[in-house]
């Protein structure tokens, strides 16, 4: 249950990035995760790239 709940976590956390509107620490706050290393670290392999990347582009 806790890997299906993180994925839809990072999916929206994803959207969010790539929306521009909100930064990593606040995108990671908002989906539920209270440490951002846990967020970036699980973001980056689920998704084989970090949440600052989405950010940028």
């Amino acid at each position: 249950m806790q890997g299906i709940l993180n994925r839809i976590r990072i999916n929206i956390a994803e959207m969010m990035l790539s929306s521009g509107d909100f930064n990593v620490s606040e995108t990671a706050e908002r989906c539920g995760f209270h440490d951002i290393s846990y967020f970036s670290n699980l973001f980056k392999t689920m998704r084989g790239y970090s949440p600052s990347s989405v950010r940028k582009k």
